[in-house]
């Protein structure tokens, strides 16, 4: 079997319905015989840690946990000299990527250092 990243992307709504809608990316590491069997199985994950009714808030503010779906899901590559995505993981194993564009170099330097910056998101 293979190892995957499955990336969740689970919604935390304000109950009444003011502001922004928070979307968190949980990334999910799978065991599965394909990328259709990961998808399946972190579903089920993702599914299972929304459903939980726990009186979650955001600053304050009593929110819901919703699943928006699976947005991608990573053959993940160990370290020569395991086999790329067979093995187990260990320290060292290349769990999932994203890739995105900038516009400049600023804009690198920016994002590098966690402050605000324009991407796109290259999927």
């Amino acid at each position: 079997m293979t190892w995957f990243a499955a990336h969740a992307l689970v919604a935390m709504k304000r109950v009444d319905s003011i502001g922004p809608i928070h979307v968190y990316e949980n990334v999910f590491l799978v065991e599965a015989e394909d990328a259709d069997h990961a998808r399946t199985l972190a579903t089920e994950m993702a599914r299972a840690e929304v459903e939980v009714e726990d009186g979650l808030t955001v600053d304050g503010v009593a929110v819901a946990r919703s699943l928006a779906g699976i947005r991608k899901v990573v053959s993940i590559s160990n370290p020569e000299p395991l086999d790329l995505d067979m093995d187990r993981p260990v320290s060292g194993t290349e769990i999932t990527y994203s890739e995105y564009q900038v516009e400049s170099e600023d804009a690198l330097l920016k994002l590098a250092a966690g402050e605000a910056v324009t991407v796109r998101y290259v999927d």
